[in-house]
């Protein structure tokens, strides 16, 4: 087996990496650049390689910036399956439906409705880490990884196909988006742990998202963030009845978790003290209550499938998904727990009315006497979505909380908020809403970190290092870095080295950490070596030439260190000589190929 990463290389968004095996190749992920990256392909293919000569897509889960180029995939001349969860085959469907649907994306549903999933976990004998058979000498295992709904890493196992005799099985992981939960700490809302490589694994290719970074450990602690949230609501209910808090977020596993805390705050958690202050009797009106507002179409379509796959249940009988904690934070049975997440998610009619809380997804339910309202909304960085109307009608009010719950890009109106609850004096930008710095009356708070679905660096390290069985491991002959930014890929690479250095009897060891980029080339995982080399099928021959370019751009630069030397330098100008030739060559072999594809 060879590999060739395509994306998410210094960044976080576009995951691709084409595999081949034999005569066959296939992608991990097929994600859409985002940011000022993504404006570079217009006009152009969206692949660094031929859609038609892939065999089949493995999809780790449903996040735009790892599934968001598959429709595309199949405009393109791609006919195979993707693997991947039934709940990854559902949030995917629907959300490239309401891409596809905004026209602005460059494919139709129709081109959404030609995805053709295969999901092995509908088959009754599948268990996560069981594997199955993809093609001669190819298996595969899904490990659970708990970063979203239906989320999950692969465990490839392989042999040397070219041989008659059987051969030495290699094992390579590859870990998509990694979560927060563990079975020893399921703090947050909705999903059980993260599982773990196998012994057997000798290559694992790792996100690197935070591989920067560590959380403070009250952030990873349930009652924490509970606690946390009570506070900002108690605040919330001093300002009087009307006071609003707004929460932009994400509209796939945020908002999820989100309605859960909610709930879990305001009908088990409050004591009778808090109810009868937060919500006082109007009279001879009903006693108020908290209004929570979904304001989101997308967000009742994906908790239909939450609700669903929420309460599956594998062959043992334990749950696919459902975090085992939810049990004992929830009164009732098993039974009871799974009708209340139906009624959370996809409620009869598009709302709800808890003991403490009426909850809508239609903006039509609204009540305008609710104690505190609260309104959930996309986008989660305020860059669009519905969330954009709530904050430019409610930012000019003292009386409203803003609460951030994720990642906010550079340049993004999130990030100009999130300036203001880092220091409330900032002076900040919020023109994308048409108001004036003085304008912004309201509080911006951020609770990002305790609901952020990538694993920190420790995280990472455990994930990486940790040995979690008793069985034998195998030494990890290379990791490779991808979906971070340099800087988080690089600290994440020192980090490795420096556990490793510790020798902790409770680690498997590493010998190497990569840093691939698109022009690295492919990978022999059989030699364990980098090699460039051709692979027609799949090479367009513009990133032929491409490929060459860099490399030859590489060998110049090296050779330009030698120009210097006494002994060698007549030699070595007339390598560089002859190298300038073949660039010149090359270049002007990508203008004729451009040229002839007009």
């Amino acid at each position: 087996m060879k590999m060739r990463f395509i994306g998410a290389l210094g960044s976080v968004t576009g995951s691709c990496i084409l595999l081949n095996h034999g005569c066959c190749y296939y992608l991990v992920d097929c994600g859409a650049v985002q940011g000022s990256q993504a404006a570079r392909q217009a006009g152009e293919s969206a692949f660094a390689f031929k859609p038609s000569g892939v065999s089949a897509v493995f999809l780790t889960h449903a996040h735009l910036d790892h599934c968001g180029l598959l429709p595309q995939l199949v405009k393109e001349g791609f006919l195979g399956r993707i693997y991947c969860t039934r709940a990854t085959a559902d949030l995917t469907r629907h959300a490239l439906t309401d891409v596809a649907e905004l026209g602005t994306c460059g494919f139709s549903v129709a081109d959404v409705n030609r995805l053709e999933f295969a999901c092995p976990d509908e088959h009754p004998r599948f268990e996560f880490g069981r594997f199955f058979p993809i093609q001669k000498d190819l298996t595969c295992a899904f490990i659970r990884s708990s970063h979203i709904l239906g989320s999950v890493g692969f465990e490839f196992q392989f042999s040397d196909w070219s041989v008659a005799l059987p051969s030495e099985r290699r094992t390579i992981v590859f870990s998509g988006d990694i979560g927060c939960n563990t079975d020893e700490n399921p703090y947050q809302a909705l999903l059980n742990g993260r599982q773990y490589p196998s012994t057997h694994a000798e290559y694992i290719v790792c996100e690197a998202t935070y591989g920067g970074r560590d959380r403070d450990q009250k952030y990873m602690d349930f009652w924490s963030r509970i606690s946390a949230l009570k506070g900002l609501l108690g605040q919330a209910a001093k300002l009087g009845v009307g006071a609003t808090v707004v929460f932009p977020c994400f509209t796939l596993q945020r908002m999820q978790e989100l309605v859960m805390d909610l709930h879990y705050l305001l009908d088990v958690a409050l004591t009778p003290d808090e109810r009868q202050t937060w919500f006082p009797s109007a009279g001879s009106e009903a006693r108020l209550v908290a209004e929570i507002l979904v304001d989101s179409p997308l967000a009742r379509k994906y908790g239909a499938v939450y609700a669903k796959q929420l309460v599956r249940s594998r062959p043992n009988g334990r749950p696919f998904y459902r975090n085992a904690a939810l049990q004992s934070r929830i009164p009732g049975t098993e039974e009871e727990a799974g009708a209340l997440l139906t009624t959370l998610f996809c409620p009869p009619g598009g709302s709800k009315q808890g003991r403490n809380y009426s909850l809508s997804y239609t903006i039509d339910g609204s009540r305008t006497n609710a104690a505190i309202r609260i309104v959930i909304a996309g986008a989660g960085m305020c860059n669009g979505g519905r969330v954009t109307e709530h904050l430019k009608n409610l930012l000019p009010s003292e009386r409203t909380i803003v609460v951030l719950t994720g990642y906010q890009g550079a340049g993004t109106p999130g990030a100009e908020l999130k300036r203001r609850a880092v220091n409330a004096a900032a002076v900040i930008d919020p023109a994308f809403w048409a108001l004036s710095n003085g304008q912004v009356q309201a509080r911006i708070v951020d609770f990002s970190d305790y609901f952020s679905g990538h694993a920190d660096r420790n995280g990472l390290l455990d994930f990486l290092m940790r040995k979690n069985s008793s069985h034998p491991y195998r030494p990890l002959k290379r990791v490779f870095l991808v979906h971070g930014e340099n800087d988080s890929r690089a600290a994440l690479r020192r980090a490795i080295v420096a556990r490793g250095g510790e020798r902790r009897g409770t680690d498997r060891s590493v010998a190497r950490v990569e840093l691939p980029e698109a022009v690295s080339g492919w990978f022999d995982l059989l030699e364990n070596e980098w090699v460039y080399e051709s692979h027609s099928a799949v090479d367009r021959h513009d990133m032929q030439v491409a490929a060459l370019l860099a490399e030859v751009s590489r060998l110049g630069a090296r050779v330009a260190q030698l120009v210097d030397d006494p002994p060698r330098g007549a030699v070595t100008k007339g390598i560089q000589v002859d190298l300038a030739a073949v660039e010149a060559r090359l270049a002007a072999l990508g203008k004729e190929t451009v040229i002839a594809s007009l």
